[in-house]
């Protein structure tokens, strides 16, 4: 095959594919080598960015998707206007910020951190294939250990965990006197 072929067939899978796919998976398709599948896909990439097409690939840590460009959006999103999915209420959204810097983390951590109970938006962050089960930790009542997904990262538009934005350093607690004197 040549390489205009092999770029063609990749571009097909991807296509049909949706979901991000692992570049092991397409060298084993394509029956290549990783690492030419590595140079065939950023080939691709480059030549869908330089023939400003309406698509572009992705990448995900170590997987790619075949994705619409940006511009395209206002009128996607008119066709579309049927399928409009609700937003995360702000507790899902705690939740899923407690769980994707703290990964892996168990319920009551979360629990802890957040002063309340959270098994409602765990449901609804897995449900939706934001978040999964990491195992369990070995202790009394093995708890489950919750992670990010690679959804998560397609929905978030991030390639790997490293570009979650950095956490702000806590200020130290003051506690407040409420007008007390304190040197009784």
């Amino acid at each position: 095959m040549t390489r205009e072929e092999i770029k063609g067939i990749l571009e097909a899978i991807l296509f049909v594919w949706g979901d991000p796919i692992e570049i092991e998976t397409l060298a084993k398709a394509t029956r290549l080598p990783i690492a030419d599948m590595k140079a065939h896909m950023e080939e691709l990439i480059q030549d869908l960015e330089q023939a400003n097409r309406g698509i572009r690939i992705h990448r995900y840590e170590n997987s790619f998707q075949l994705r619409t460009i940006a511009e395209a959006d206002p009128f996607i999103r008119n066709l579309l206007l049927e399928r409009e999915e609700k937003s995360l209420s702000s507790s899902a959204l705690e939740t899923l910020s407690i769980i994707a810097y703290k990964q892996p983390v168990t319920r009551i951590e979360i629990d802890s951190i957040r002063g309340v109970q959270s098994s409602s938006a765990i449901n609804t962050l897995s449900a939706r294939g934001l978040i999964e089960e990491a195992g369990r930790l070995d202790r009394i009542g093995k708890p489950i250990l919750y992670r990010t997904t690679q959804e998560f990262l397609r929905v978030f538009d991030l390639e790997d965990l490293s570009q979650l934005p950095q956490q702000p350093e806590e200020a130290p607690v003051q506690e407040e006197e409420n007008g007390r004197d304190t040197t009784e």
